[in-house]
């Protein structure tokens, strides 16, 4: 079961929206960072799961480049996870 991490910003303002994922992860919102703010619902999500489900890691659809531009930046958000699972979906490949 693969689920998006819903967007920081409650309000839902589509034009502040980061356009890519680089951006994404960089930004914040009322003072904690994007990458802060995924630890801690990371959290709540693995309090809300049955005992045997737990979150592996993350998944992002960048093409295989950006990806590996990416590793650095997901790095604090995987630090929690004992096995970090990263799937990379390249779009362009179909």
């Amino acid at each position: 079961f693969a689920a998006a991490t819903p967007p920081l910003d409650e309000e839902g303002d589509a034009d502040a929206a980061p356009k890519d994922v680089a951006s994404l992860l960089k930004s914040s919102s009322a003072g904690v960072s994007f990458s802060d703010w995924v630890v801690q619902h990371t959290s709540a999500v693995r309090k809300l799961l049955p005992a045997a489900m737990a979150p592996l890691g993350c998944f992002v659809v960048a093409s295989e480049q950006a990806a590996k531009e990416l590793a650095a930046l997901l790095v604090p958000i995987l630090r929690g996870f004992p096995e970090p699972l990263v799937l990379s979906i390249d779009p362009s490949t179909r």
